[in-house]
């Protein structure tokens, strides 16, 4: 369905947006460590601007309580972990529609079967006026009558 569609590109742009970021932070360290300050600010400038601000945020901590890297939990200016929550819960309102979906088809299924069986109802009823047969008549009135009572049941029990 689109909702599961748009949950898994929605999940897989949020995985490859982290992917990015972590690869320019590497990059990005790599290039301070060699002492290439253009490189490196030639690399801060691709990255995004909430991913600059989570570098930024990373930069100012005191370097004995400094994590490894920006993409913490504890980084106010993270954001991607936002987008992760934001893909599952697509996800989650996806398989609950896929759930729906599947339940409403099986309920449309036994309803068609219902249809079958009062069609086979009319055709019985409407049978029994070919025969002359007082007998015969009654028989197909009743198989016709005992049939379209079954539909309503079932009509009832799986509506």
């Amino acid at each position: 369905t689109q909702a599961v569609n748009d949950a898994n590109t929605l999940a897989s742009e949020a995985e490859r947006s982290i992917s990015g970021d972590r690869q320019l932070f590497i990059e990005y360290q790599n290039a301070l460590q060699a002492g290439n300050a253009t490189q490196a600010a030639s690399i801060l400038a691709m990255m995004s601007t909430p991913t600059r601000r989570a570098v930024g945020w990373w930069e100012v901590q005191p370097s004995d309580v400094r994590p490894r890297t920006p993409f913490v939990s504890g980084n106010p200016d993270w954001n991607a972990p936002g987008k992760v929550v934001d893909a599952q819960a697509a996800t989650a309102r996806a398989d609950a529609e896929v759930e729906s979906a599947r339940e409403n088809l099986t309920r449309s299924h036994r309803l068609e079967f219902i249809a079958a069986l009062l069609t086979v109802a009319f055709l019985a009823g409407g049978l029994s006026g070919v025969f002359e047969s007082r007998g015969a008549r009654l028989a197909l009135i009743s198989v016709s009558g005992s049939v379209l009572g079954l539909c309503i049941l079932g009509a009832a029990f799986f509506w």
